[in-house]
């Protein structure tokens, strides 16, 4: 894991890095480009992304979730540079001996079809936070002792309560959250 800036004007390092040894690939860009078992993925991440998604509860009980990723072109700018810094990093003397060819997005690609890459490539690292935000505030749906406003007896304890992400990982908070919830409940 490595922790990058996506432009040299960027305050504090909004990009993360993971080297995932499958071949790790959206469907859309697994059918576009063959993709070998044996291929490894250099995964650029966003932190403290700009876009917004949300969900609602459907008529029938089901979860209508809408994650709008890259929506805010902030963030859209910032993948691409990711993608960008990830290939300049495997084109490194110490990737080059590991790395027979480049599978997605290819060998030369310009900024505009690189754009369109990231698009189709985009997928969620599954750590969403911030629909049960904990807080004082009137918006907020849980309060600092983690029970659910106006619902007595339950209480959240996961990622949900974050009001915001971390900057990175959020395993260790969320542990935190849970040890927290278990001395409240104790």
């Amino acid at each position: 894991m490595a922790f990058w800036r996506s432009a040299p004007d960027v305050a504090v390092p909004d990009l993360t890095y993971v080297s995932v040894q499958i071949p790790y690939v959206s469907a859309e860009v697994a059918a576009a480009h063959p993709v070998p078992a044996n291929a490894f993925c250099l995964a650029p991440g966003l932190m403290n992304v700009r876009s917004r998604g949300h969900l609602r509860l459907t008529e029938g009980g089901t979860l209508d979730i809408v994650a709008n990723m890259l929506a805010d072109p902030a963030d859209l700018e910032a993948a691409v540079a990711g993608v960008e810094i990830g290939l300049e990093l495997a084109d490194q003397p110490a990737f080059r001996k590991l790395v027979a060819r480049r599978v997605a997005p290819g060998a030369e690609i310009d900024r505009a079809a690189l754009t369109t890459f990231v698009r189709r490539a985009a997928m969620p690292y599954f750590h969403p936070v911030g629909t049960c935000a904990m807080g004082s505030g009137d918006d907020a749906v849980v309060d600092p002792q983690l029970r659910v406003r106006g619902i007595e007896g339950l209480r959240v304890a996961d990622a949900s309560v974050m009001p915001a992400i971390t900057s990175a990982n959020t395993n260790a908070p969320t542990a935190m959250i849970a040890e927290k919830a278990a001395d409240l409940i104790a």
